[in-house]
């Protein structure tokens, strides 16, 4: 009973410390994002031509740490394909907006979420 104890008191300090450390360094950058979708004009004229459609991720991203961030890269999924935008640095408490590389979609609603955030 007493070895269970302790491991039960080690795994919760385990977790204390993730918690309180490790995962606050993650959170440093609040990211919200939706997906736009475009899609080019196409003559009626040429028949045999369809309209292509594009999308990009655009939204804000925010520091809210008490430091500056470097080298801020962030990565979306869409459409299985990786659409990137990046952010030289953020200042505490910095918001500003960002807009993703476009990518040629293949459907016309295509799966979207975050991939990752990095940053220095």
């Amino acid at each position: 009973m007493k070895k269970l104890f302790i491991l039960l008191a080690a795994v919760a300090a385990i977790y204390l410390i993730y918690d309180n450390f490790v995962r606050k360094e993650n959170e440093a950058i609040q990211v919200e994002g939706s997906l736009v979708r475009v899609q080019e004009s196409a003559s009626l004229e040429a028949p045999g031509v369809t309209a292509r459609n594009y999308g990009h991720a655009e939204g804000t991203v925010k520091n809210t740490s008490d430091k500056v961030v470097k080298n801020i890269v962030i990565n979306y999924m869409i459409d299985r394909q990786v659409s990137s935008a990046s952010i030289s640095h953020l200042n505490p408490n910095e918001e500003t907006k960002f807009i993703t590389n476009p990518v040629m979609l293949r459907v016309m609603e295509p799966p979207f979420y975050i991939e990752s955030v990095k940053f220095e």
